[in-house]
């Protein structure tokens, strides 16, 4: 059952983590460290995120991971250079240690045009919705549009896709105002075992927003640490408000 976060919570978190010899933190990115917006590529990391994250990655034996479905090549481009580990489109795109991105997956494509199509005959009829294309996934954008009760057609959306991507190797994932087409041999939780299992980590803590962050807490050892942030239905252990929340609980443990 999750449970919204106190003080006391916080509190005892913060001691185990100072207690621990060998630590790991997995944090979302977009409605986790940033709020959503229309525009994808406006939320970039700002000044006081940036900090924190840079703090808490200077903590002795800590490990810090930003785990997204972001594109590598914005992450490349937002956080070059910086300290931590980046895992990018759910873990198919995981970060090495001389700065390369090593693909987790490797099949065809092939199935985009006829999900672009779908996505396509939607955006022709609603105004403000947009399609980003990743290497291995597909994803429309429809958090600008305007009409009138926009979730029905978009319900429209994900049946057509569901009877397309049933028995096949895809996923079809709907989160906030986003519906996305991905291969189902790679996710956040796989990605998130494949780190903890190079290290005996005696501290595991992870936070996020999306249905997507799911398999990241389903995924992690049981004594971890899991925050689901908002108010929808989780298997996350505590419950955070909103992003603000979220920068404070990592302010506290810097």
């Amino acid at each position: 059952m999750t449970v919204n976060m106190t003080n006391i919570n916080i509190n005892e978190i913060i001691d185990r983590y100072q207690k621990a010899n060998n630590k790991i933190i997995f944090l979302d990115y977009d409605g986790t460290l940033v709020p959503f917006n229309k525009d994808p590529l406006a939320v970039f990391p700002d000044e006081d995120l940036l900090n924190i994250l840079d703090k808490i990655s200077s903590n002795k034996n800590t490990v810090l991971v930003l785990i997204s479905g972001r594109d590598y090549e914005i992450f490349d481009k937002w956080f070059k250079g910086k300290p931590y580990q980046l895992i990018c489109e759910h873990g198919v795109f995981i970060q090495n240690r001389k700065g390369e991105w090593d693909a987790q997956i490797n099949e065809a494509v092939e199935w985009k045009y006829n999900i672009r199509n779908i996505f396509e005959e939607f955006i022709s009829k609603f105004k403000g919705g947009f399609i980003e294309e990743k290497p291995f996934s597909l994803v429309l954008h429809y958090r600008a549009c305007k009409e009138k009760h926009i979730d029905k057609h978009i319900d429209k959306v994900v049946n057509e896709l569901r009877l397309y991507t049933e028995n096949t190797s895809l996923t079809l994932l709907r989160g906030d105002m986003v519906v996305e087409v991905k291969p189902n041999n790679m996710n956040k939780g796989i990605a998130a075992k494949k780190y903890i299992g190079e290290k005996n980590f005696d501290f595991i803590m992870a936070i996020g927003d999306d249905i997507t962050d799911e398999d990241m807490f389903r995924e992690l050892p049981e004594n971890s640490i899991t925050c689901k942030v908002g108010d929808k239905d989780s298997i996350a252990k505590y419950r955070i408000k909103d992003v603000i929340e979220t920068r404070e609980l990592l302010r506290k443990m810097i």
